[in-house]
Formats: C-alpha cells, sequence, structure tokens
C-alpha cells in the first residue's frame, strides 16, 4: 500500500457520522442510488449521501451538523440556486468533505482555520436547490465525488459506502467545543 494510500486509510478508518452523538438520521440517497427525493436529478444523487431528520408536529427540530474528522476549513459559501449553505473542509490525502444546504453556518467557521473532529459546522437545513430539509454530503478527492474519480478506490475504508437508502443510522460523533 502507498504512502497516500496509507494516510487515507487514516482518515477514513476514524471518520464518524456529521451529527451529534446518539441522535439517528434516516438516509434518503446513498452512493449509487437511483434518486432521492430531495433532489431533481439523479447525478447529484448517485455521488452523494442525503441525510434526513424526520419530525412530528410543527417545528422542525435543530440538528447539528460536526466535522467527520479534523482538517481545515477549504470553502464556504451560498450558492442559493444549487448547493445553499455549504462548507468543504480539507482533511489528509487531497480528501476533502462537503456539507449542503445547511440552514446556517456556525459562526465560528472561518476559511483556513484547523477544526477537529466534532466541532460544529452548521445546521441541516434546505436552502439552495433541495425539496426539503437534509443534508447533502460528499466525500472528494482532488475536488472530485469518489466515484467520479477513477484513481479514488477508497470509498469501502470509510463505511459510507456501506449506508443503504431507508435505514437509519446513528452517530457517535461527540460534539467538541469550537473553542477547544
Amino acid at each position: 500500500m502507498s504512502t497516500l494510500e496509507n494516510d487515507r486509510h487514516c482518515i477514513l478508518g476514524r471518520i464518524k457520522l456529521p451529527w451529534e452523538e446518539g441522535l439517528s438520521l434516516f438516509c434518503t440517497a446513498s452512493f449509487g442510488s437511483e434518486g432521492s427525493p430531495y433532489h431533481c436529478d439523479n447525478y447529484n444523487a448517485y455521488y452523494a449521501l442525503d441525510f434526513d431528520r424526520p419530525w412530528k408536529g410543527n417545528i422542525e427540530p435543530e440538528t447539528r451538523i460536526l466535522s467527520i474528522a479534523d482538517g481545515i476549513i477549504r470553502s464556504i459559501g451560498n450558492e442559493p440556486n444549487s448547493l445553499g449553505l455549504f462548507v468543504e473542509i480539507f482533511h489528509i490525502a487531497r480528501i476533502s468533505s462537503l456539507y449542503i444546504h445547511l440552514k446556517e453556518i456556525d459562526k465560528n467557521i472561518c476559511i483556513g482555520k484547523f477544526i477537529k473532529q466534532g466541532m460544529p459546522i452548521g445546521l441541516l437545513g434546505e436552502t439552495g436547490k433541495a425539496a426539503g430539509p437534509h443534508l447533502h454530503f460528499q466525500l472528494l478527492v482532488d475536488g472530485f465525488c469518489l466515484q467520479e474519480n477513477k484513481e479514488a478506490k477508497i470509498e469501502p475504508i470509510s463505511g459510507y459506502s456501506n449506508l443503504k437508502i431507508g435505514q437509519w443510522y446513528q452517530s457517535d460523533n461527540i460534539l467538541v467545543n469550537i473553542d477547544s
């Protein structure tokens, strides 16, 4: 295994789901799936995971989105006609995580800041081109979705490719104070 592959295994072997410990979210799109109730095209669903937090009643619960691993904030933005509010975190070995359609971005998040696994990034939302509140999540290698990048044969290491539509997933990601 090359040094690059070892580095990738290091980061992807320790990543967590991007929400708080003990909370369960529902997977509405998984890698290679045929679509998502939240997207207008199959392309976006195929290269990403979508997570929903269904609720009862009139008030949507706030769902904090957390960093899956240590890294540096690479980009923050708002693209109203597509991604909405988003954050990209660069990890190691050319790997980034992308969190899309956020309701808001945490006030302590800024480009270039080091962030630890479990630090809050923002809140689950439905900004941009989204048909309902959810987290659209992607892992990128050199800025490309894993299945788009021919060299990126690392997805099984993260475990994310094992997540399936229609299943609930409980996180073990422990919330970390942004100032620690």
